[in-house]
């Protein structure tokens, strides 16, 4: 689970202790990656109290900001997950979507899935597939003429592939 996160002290220990409620069940092998982008509220303190008391957390600090689509790629550098799990920005981390995205793991079509909500931003992708995924961010970025977003990803997909983004239940899945 990476967390990009920019001035969170208030959020974080919450948003983690929810993620490490839900991992435990999931699977026996996993990460909790927390990137503190600059932050000048106290988060790196929270997030080292977190590494501190939580062997699967680890942090890494950026010691000034670089911006989301940077930090995202300096977690994707540091994690070692077959399977990432990304919260979207500024959006309240939803447990249950977490157990839900896993039960897609093993669907070896799914190169990234989100829930279809809006409210939830969390989600899931395979790993040998970020180079493919960031192929299309750089292809965004040519036209756009600045740093895409998840989001913008999620669109190009759609919008690139006549359907790559398909409905599974409640999910958007990337293939």
């Amino acid at each position: 689970m990476l967390f990009p996160v920019h001035n969170a002290q208030q959020t974080l220990a919450r948003d983690v202790s929810l993620v490490l409620d839900v991992l435990p069940d999931l699977t026996d092998r996993f990460e909790v990656l927390i990137v503190d982008d600059g932050s000048t509220d106290g988060t790196d303190e929270v997030a080292e109290d977190l590494a501190r008391q939580y062997p699967q957390v680890s942090v890494v600090r950026h010691v000034e900001r670089r911006g989301l689509a940077e930090s995202i790629n300096t977690a994707l550098d540091r994690s070692e997950g077959e399977i990432v799990f990304l919260p979207g920005p500024a959006q309240d981390f939803q447990p249950e979507a977490l157990s839900q995205l896993w039960q897609l793991r093993d669907d070896r079509d799914v190169a990234m899935a989100r829930r279809s909500d809006p409210s939830c931003g969390l989600r899931m992708i395979r790993r040998e597939d970020i180079g493919r995924l960031q192929e299309i961010g750089v292809e965004l970025a040519g036209k756009q003429q600045a740093v895409p977003s998840v989001e913008d990803i999620d669109l190009e997909i759609g919008s690139e592939t006549g359907g790559f983004l398909r409905s599974i239940g409640s999910f958007l899945v990337a293939e």
